[in-house]
């Protein structure tokens, strides 16, 4: 909590903003059947391209779908797909980053060249390609979207246990015959651990771009699953109709789901990072003054 105490107003209210509308969106998933009373696949007795109105706030589409409920049953899906494949990402690049950063030689070597070839891979055609080639399925899609960022985790985690293999008090476990697992784990894992809650909430916020790509596609989940980039995919067909609500409020829930999560990421940096945290408080002023400081010392070395 020491972190969050310290930092600025700015970066707590963004953290806060963000998670406010992200659990907006877990509520809405989490109590969708007690919220409305249309699921996302519900048909019978729904009208064909209905305008918005008391029995269907945002409408409903041309195969006699409720897109209210598409949306918040759209919602259900995209945070399981997204927490599912942000957890697969974690749980692999996080221990080969720890690996790799700490033995180094030839593992090190191997696994960064695999890591910058899947980085400087384009992350949606690297999707696209892994989806194909699963098939469509909520754990495929996750699969595919992970892919995409086990080498960010990886990368962020192994150059944070450079940076801190050599510092004293490692080296004073291996001193006193610490075993190797034991020191990544109990001293070095805890240093570097800080920045996965930044990239965690950054990659979920991509990941729900991703995820909405794919079924846009056609690479996604099965229809007539509730999924946004599906009814998007869908929606283009009726604007050339005029007909305006079935692209509307699901490409809302888009940018207002990867809003909140986006906010929330960069409000944890800020916060999180010292430097960007050290910056904040102290604001120009003090970085004016170590100017003025380094100046008059390198006048002092001039004069003599």
């Amino acid at each position: 909590m020491r972190p969050w105490r310290e930092a600025g107003r700015f970066p707590r209210t963004v953290v806060w903003i963000g998670a406010g509308i992200t659990l907006a969106f877990v509520i809405f998933a989490i109590f969708a059947p007690f919220i409305w009373k249309y699921s996302g696949t519900d048909y019978q007795g729904i009208p064909k391209l209905a305008p918005p109105s008391a029995g269907h706030p945002f409408g409903t589409t041309s195969i006699r779908f409720d897109v209210l409920g598409r949306v918040l049953y759209g919602a259900r899906l995209a945070l399981e797909v997204v927490g599912l494949s942000v957890a697969i990402s974690v749980a692999i690049g996080l221990p080969l980053g720890l690996y790799a950063g700490y033995h180094g030689g030839w593992q090190d070597r191997s696994l960064v060249m695999v890591m910058d070839s899947l980085y400087a891979f384009p992350g949606l055609l690297l999707a696209i390609v892994v989806a194909a080639f699963l098939g469509r399925g909520v754990v495929n899609a996750a699969v595919a979207i992970s892919v995409v960022y086990v080498p960010q985790y990886f990368r962020v985690i192994r150059n944070h246990v450079i940076s801190v293999r050599e510092e004293v008090f490692v080296d004073a476990a291996r001193a006193l015959g610490a075993r190797p697992r034991t020191i990544v784990w109990k001293y070095i894992f805890f240093n570097v651990v800080q920045s996965v809650p930044v990239i965690f909430s950054l990659n979920a916020a991509d990941a729900i771009i991703t995820l909405a790509a794919l079924g846009f596609l056609g690479y996604g989940v099965n229809p007539p699953t509730p999924e946004w980039g599906q009814d998007l995919s869908r929606a283009i067909h009726d604007l050339a109709s005029g007909v305006w609500w079935t692209a509307l409020f699901p490409g809302l829930a888009i940018v207002f789901l990867t809003t909140g999560l986006t906010l929330v990421g960069e409000g944890l940096n800020d916060i999180i990072n010292p430097l960007l945290r050290r910056v904040g408080l102290a604001g120009t002023p003090a970085l004016g003054q170590a100017g003025a400081t380094t100046a008059a010392q390198e006048t002092h070395v001039i004069e003599q």
